[in-house]
């Protein structure tokens, strides 16, 4: 096992109970609780996906398995995958708690091929993944593999120029804050807190991450033999990005004083061609 696979998932497990003791974005007992409930995350991309009914869906980095469960309630055959064992624990409970029949499997996404038996009609990736994740070619590789032949792979994703922009608090022009194009080497961080509020703190301070360009991710897919069908930006986002957004009324979030000027999110369809 790698060191920042092995450090990034510690710092993954300490956020577990956070998560669980917030309602920012993570409610699980209410999911539990409301059969029709169905994720944010999930409400937006079901749009662009294909019908779901009866499809097997694996859901690569599922964390707590909201979005996993959502797409079981839309009638698939849903799999979960995360690299953290707490995570993979409360995503099993709330699938044995809801009644839905939903795997979790406790893998790092590298080794996904080993980690599930068959093929899947759509391999899922979303919001906050890309960056814990050093090499985009060899995940496209990963995808490629779980793919029957004709299945799609669909990603929404925090647009990366908005990894690499702020608007400083001295005025309201959007400024570039860090390299965008990145480092094949990670960026080390340090912080206690997680990006939602919640009771405790992280002990396992330290991560590893990653800049990704849409380039990187959109040449990783090509390279492993998919084939693009679709890529989308928006000048929006489904969650807030720890940037000063505000709340639009439909419930996405936005730069506030300069809404159009630059992307927040992206989404990219692709499909192992026949």
């Amino acid at each position: 096992m790698s060191d920042y696979t092995s450090t990034n998932r510690a710092n993954w497990g300490d956020r577990v109970p956070i998560h669980l003791s917030s309602t920012q974005a993570y409610n699980v007992d209410a999911f539990v609780a409301d059969p029709a409930m169905i994720s944010r995350t999930v409400q937006f991309d079901s749009e662009r996906m294909p019908d779901l009914t009866g499809k097997r869906i694996i859901h690569l980095m599922c964390h707590l398995g909201l979005d996993t469960l959502s797409f079981a309630r839309l009638g698939a055959d849903a799999t979960g995958l995360d690299f953290s064992g707490e995570s993979v624990a409360v995503a099993t409970d709330a699938a044995n708690r809801t009644g839905l029949d939903t795997q979790f499997v406790h893998s790092d996404v590298y080794a996904a091929r080993e980690a599930v038996e068959g093929d899947f009609d759509i391999v899922y990736m979303t919001y906050g993944v890309l960056n814990w994740l050093p090499d985009m070619g060899k995940l496209a590789e990963v995808v490629k593999s779980l793919l029957k032949p004709g299945g799609l792979f669909h990603l929404t994703e925090h647009h990366p120029m908005a990894m690499a922009l702020e608007i400083p608090s001295e005025c309201d022009e959007l400024r570039l804050n860090s390299d965008y194009f990145g480092s094949a080497e990670p960026t080390v961080n340090e912080s206690e807190t997680s990006y939602i509020s919640g009771e405790g703190k992280i002990d396992h301070s330290t991560t590893y991450q990653w800049q990704h360009t849409l380039s990187d991710v959109v040449t990783g897919l090509l390279s492993a033999g998919l084939r693009l069908t679709a890529l989308h930006e928006f000048p929006y986002g489904i969650f807030p990005t720890g940037k000063p957004l505000s709340k639009r009324p439909d419930g996405y979030w936005h730069y506030a004083e300069r809404p159009e000027q630059a992307p927040l999110m992206f989404t990219v369809q692709a499909s192992n061609a026949l």
